[in-house]
């Protein structure tokens, strides 16, 4: 993703311009072009460049970057980093301090954002509605990050403790839009309706199969390499070194996926005809592929694989808006429910710590085929 400085450096009257650069070097250090940048502009910082960013007296040296940088998922890194680039966005327009912002401004810039209409989405599906409160939250925490990263007073209080408990409150009545499962009859018609024949088709088949079968999350997929995967007789091992909830790698998973040849939904034997594809060539798992049919060596991004999961839902024949590559860990949590399998097991496959979070898919799923008032009435003989 390209990050422009620029955009920053011409808001002299809103953007204490050194504590920022040293801010946005912790936050995006290791994201292409910018640690060169940043390096020379904190190369030889002055007398005046040191007494205004008070404690930071030194840049930071690459080790400490990468060390800064390696604790933040990117997923992480470019929403704080799009987040807090709206913050200073919005000081400028409103002409307010954005860095070192007080709790006034970060509470008066949560509160447009709660109740005014925000663009969401690009091009036809392009909406206008204001920020879920997870989101608020979200550039809250951003905007801490920012000021705890350089030693700043960190803006918030009491008071933007209560705006954010408010605007819950208000919200309530609004349910949260939820990516749609991926049932196997889903998977199903879509393969069935798209074919596999050619290098595209194949790879996309195997991405999100086995992204359903290990319960995984986008970057799970696509964030695996050659060597993560181990195929040992008509069983598939995916190690997963990293994950949303063990950013650090203490614990790698190792998943096993095993073969159902007769199914034509069988993720061995996608991944094994994938694999003659690609070839074993070290590198990303799944790789993109020009529009002529060449495969390149640049891994797939994670936003394709919920176009890879529209796709098929469309094939399918269902609305592809409804769903995305979290589709696929919601549709193997929400079918092994359905066929009967303990919830212990399916929190074994999808690495849930909490029960709660996991019943939000086990629950609806159960409730659909128990039909738990249907059957109290007929025992009742009613």
């Amino acid at each position: 993703m390209p990050l422009a400085l620029g955009w920053l450096l011409d808001v002299p009257k809103t953007v204490d311009e050194p504590g920022l650069l040293v801010i946005i070097t912790h936050i995006v250090s290791n994201q292409r072009g910018v640690g060169e940048k940043l390096g020379r502009a904190l190369a030889q910082p002055t007398a005046k460049t040191l007494a205004e960013i008070g404690e930071v007296d030194l840049p930071p040296s690459e080790a400490e970057e990468a060390l800064i940088a390696a604790a933040i998922p990117e997923a992480t890194k470019r929403a704080y980093w799009s987040d807090f680039r709206i913050f200073v966005a919005w000081c400028t327009a409103n002409q307010r301090v954005a860095f070192p912002a007080s709790a006034a401004t970060v509470r008066a810039f949560l509160a447009e954002r709660a109740t005014k209409p925000w663009p969401k989405g690009r091009g036809k599906a392009k909406t206008f509605a204001p920020d879920k409160p997870g989101t608020v939250e979200r550039k809250l925490s951003a905007i801490c990050t920012v000021h705890a990263s350089a030693s700043k007073p960190i803006p918030r209080d009491k008071k933007t403790e209560r705006l954010i408990a408010g605007y819950r409150v208000t919200a309530r009545g609004s349910t949260g839009k939820k990516a749609a499962p991926m049932l196997v009859s889903v998977l199903r018609l879509g393969f069935g309706a798209l074919g596999d024949e050619t290098p595209l088709s194949i790879r996309d088949r195997a991405a999100v199969l086995l992204g359903w079968f290990i319960a995984g999350r986008r970057t799970e997929v696509t964030q695996r390499d050659m060597s993560h995967v181990e195929i040992v007789d008509s069983a598939v091992f995916i190690t997963i070194t990293y994950s949303k909830t063990d950013v650090t790698g203490r614990e790698p998973v190792r998943l096993a996926i095993d073969a159902a040849p007769a199914s034509p939904l069988c993720p061995v034997t996608a991944l094994k005809r994938w694999l003659l594809v690609r070839g074993s060539a070290p590198g990303p798992l799944f790789v993109r592929i020009t529009r002529g049919g060449r495969l390149t060596t640049k891994r797939l991004g994670a936003g394709h694989l919920s176009t890879l999961v529209k796709r098929v839902a469309a094939a399918a024949g269902e609305d592809p808006r409804r769903f995305s590559a979290h589709s696929l860990r919601a549709g193997f949590a929400t079918q092994a429910a359905l066929d009967g399998f303990p919830e212990w097991e399916i929190r074994e496959r999808t690495r849930h710590r909490s029960a709660q979070v996991l019943a939000g898919y086990i629950r609806p799923a159960m409730d659909s085929k128990r039909g738990a008032s249907k059957r109290l009435l007929d025992e009742d003989g009613t």
